[in-house]
């Protein structure tokens, strides 16, 4: 023991020698914090029209949270403030309770990448097992956490590698801080021929969030860029009033301290991530890549029906997290009723008032896990909601919504979407304008119009979108797209992921109008149109579709993907002036099957 004693000093000694070298730089960190603050502060204060930040890098080691900005301009005047704290768990920029205001001009960081990236050494067992390698200055094994994502990047183009798929480690095995054996599951086994040594790879780490807006009202973002997030890039909550994304960036940051291979990713998750939206919002001349799930979605939530306690009185349950919907909704909010277990539309209604139920009954996991499958506990709030008549389809089982707050009404408009992984463009709300907007080097999915019930419970059925005059360029450069497991199979995709898929599809969607595309470049289909009617498809050139077999593109669903325009489980829905050209060698025709 005596042996030990002066060793254990030195360490004591060494950590303390670091921590007083780190003093300085953590003091400098607060400091830039107390700037931040203070000048909004000055600026609240005097009810600055527009309160200007001082253009340099500020380095923050804790959360920059602005709260009650209102009637003002924050102009960061190209100020980058740069996150350096280690708790990725932590949401460094957040806006709250904000109204009439607007943002511009800023660049949001982390100085160390929230994401662990490096080459695979060696390759095993015909694929399905990966010896990986971190790359330095980012993080390593020992801070993956449980390393639940993983993708494969090609080493000559720095892009994401084509026909591989979303990697979900079955056994993750820690040799070294900087080595780690990775096998895969089975299922994923038409993908094993396509990884080789050499190839990169990144892991995300979803813990948080970058920059969160909640509570806020008619609220404009103008140029502001966003380099790097654990998981969503740009999260909106229980927005009021209108809201405009200029000419905003999520893009992958320069080169991090210590490294030699330049960043694979931008953030782990969507760049824009909205839901509870009482108005139409507009995103509009953005310029959003590299991200490892989708360019923007906007959506709603669903209720389970708990009882019905007259003809014109429910009571309704919701996850008790960031807001009320009380908050939001006010008399005479239209209502959408959806059967249970298909969510097929049941008929709309309209709201008259709706409160908290003072004394909830009790839930346990169970109920709440059949309610809400992504979520084990959380808090259930009771709302009792009257109806203006008393005309209810519905019954304890059933769900609603409310499309007065799913986004309903918005824009999508001269946008550039690319090099990311999932599904781009994914709008689960109506009444919607999406033009102009081009689409590149996509994994999955380039436009995806429909409800994801399942899962995640986000709202809703699309009624009445125009899709027109974007284009489409190699979309479907991962597995996905032809695997059995993807619902989006095309281009552009009319969809509806059910909760059993044994069940025939509803018709959900609805007078929808897909005219004037180009669309160059896709695995499957290039306009898949599924549990949809009154769709009018017009004008639109299909140019090198249907790449690969789709027979079983989304085969688990009851889906296939294997004309220029396919068209199952639909009704109503015409073509008039499209051409296709050069169709792949899996392609049957310009349009089929159409409904039996």
């Amino acid at each position: 023991m005596k042996t030990n004693r002066p060793a254990i000093r030195c360490v004591a000694a060494a950590g303390s020698f670091a921590l007083l070298l780190a003093a300085p730089r953590l003091h400098a960190q607060e400091a830039d914090l107390e700037t931040l603050n203070r000048i909004v502060a000055a600026g609240k204060l005097s009810r600055a029209p527009i309160i200007r930040i001082p253009p340099k890098t500020y380095r923050i080691a804790s959360s920059w949270d602005l709260r009650g900005l209102s009637n003002t301009v924050l102009d960061g005047q190209g100020s980058l403030v740069l996150y350096t704290g280690t708790n990725l768990g932590l949401m460094p920029w957040s806006l709250r309770d904000g109204a009439r205001l607007t943002m511009r001009h800023f660049v949001f960081d982390y100085e160390v990448p929230p994401f662990a990236q490096g080459e695979v050494a060696e390759v095993g067992a015909g694929g399905r097992i990966l010896r990986l390698r971190a790359h330095a200055g980012y993080p390593d094994f020992s801070r993956t956490g449980s390393f639940r994502q993983m993708y494969l990047f090609d080493r000559q183009t720095r892009g994401w590698k084509r026909g591989t798929a979303d990697l979900y480690p079955e056994k993750v095995e820690i040799l070294s801080p900087t080595e780690a054996r990775v096998t895969l599951p089975t299922n994923l086994a038409p993908t094993f021929p396509r990884h080789q040594a050499g190839d990169l790879w990144a892991a995300t780490m979803r813990v948080s969030s970058a920059f969160g807006i909640y509570h806020c009202e008619d609220l404009v973002l103008e140029k502001i860029t966003l380099r790097a997030a654990p998981s969503l890039a740009f999260v909106i909550r229980y927005q009021r009033g209108g809201l405009l994304v200029d000419g905003c960036r999520v893009e992958r940051g320069p080169l991090p301290p210590g490294a030699t291979e330049a960043r694979l990713m931008s953030s782990g998750a969507d760049a824009l991530n909205v839901a509870y939206l009482t108005a139409g919002m507009r995103v509009e001349h953005c310029d959003f890549g590299w991200m490892g799930d989708d360019s923007i979605n906007i959506h709603g939530g669903v209720y389970p029906i708990l009882r019905v306690e007259a003809p014109d009185r429910l009571v309704i349950a919701k996850r008790g997290d960031l807001g009320a919907l009380d908050e939001l909704l006010q008399g005479g909010a239209r209502l959408r009723f959806t059967q249970g277990g298909s969510f097929a539309p049941l008929g709309d209604g309209q709201g008259a008032s709706l409160a908290p139920v003072p004394e909830p009954r009790p839930h346990d996991e169970g109920e709440i896990k059949a309610w809400w499958p992504s979520l084990s506990k959380t808090r259930v709030v009771e709302y009792a909601l009257r109806l203006t008549n008393t005309v209810l389809r519905a019954k304890a089982g059933d769900w609603v919504e409310f499309p007065d707050i799913n986004g309903d009404g918005y824009v999508v408009r001269d946008n550039y979407f690319h090099d990311h992984r999932a599904r781009c463009v994914r709008i689960q709300a109506g009444r919607g304008l999406i033009e102009r907007n081009r689409f590149e080097r996509i994994g999955h999915a380039g436009l995806s119009i429909g409800p994801e019930y399942t899962y995640w419970r986000e709202a809703g059925w699309a009624w009445d979108v125009v899709i027109r005059s974007n284009q489409f360029k190699d979309i479907g450069m991962q597995w996905n797209l032809v695997s059995p497991y993807g619902y989006c199979p095309g281009a552009i995709s009319l969809f509806y992921k059910p909760e059993n898929a044994s069940l025939r599809p509803p018709i959900g969607n609805r007078r929808v109008t897909i005219e004037g595309n180009r669309i160059d470049g896709c695995t499957v289909a290039g306009i898949h149109v599924n549990a949809s009617e009154d769709v009018l498809i017009k004008g639109n050139l299909l140019k090198s579709c249907n790449l690969e077999d789709g027979s079983m593109a989304g085969a688990q669903y009851g889906l296939s993907s294997t004309h220029a325009i396919t068209v199952l489980n639909s009704r109503d829905v015409r073509t008039e002036g499209n051409r296709v050209e050069n169709p792949g060698r899996y392609a049957r025709g310009e349009v089929g099957p159409q409904e039996k």
